[in-house]
């Protein structure tokens, strides 16, 4: 936690495939989304971030791991805008995501 608010709305994960195949072209992935402080449900929205990115990265039909991610970050920034125009409450909400692939290069 930080010194000005009581509540972290940071999350981490990773995600190390268990299959060869899905971890020789894909790797691992290790993230931490950054809750921005201040702003309406940053904690919820790194848990929805994170989440959102691993499925649609793992998932994704692209050839190369940097056009996964790609779509995986655009994906869970649709899915974020979504949920804060559905629920008021949650308007503005947004996390920072810096995030490790690790793996095999193609």
């Amino acid at each position: 936690m930080g010194r000005v608010r009581e509540n972290n709305e940071d999350k981490f994960d990773f995600l190390e495939p268990d299959e060869p195949a899905v971890l020789a072209t894909r790797g691992r992935f290790y993230a931490v989304a950054d809750g921005m402080g201040g702003h309406q449900a940053g904690q919820i929205a790194s848990e929805l971030a994170l989440k959102t990115v691993f499925r649609a990265y793992y998932s994704s039909r692209a050839a190369d791991v940097s056009a996964a991610l790609k779509e995986a970050i655009a994906e869970a920034n649709r899915y974020l805008l979504d949920v804060a125009r559905m629920i008021p409450e949650r308007s503005g909400m947004g996390p920072r995501l810096p995030a490790r692939w690790s793996g095999k290069r193609r």
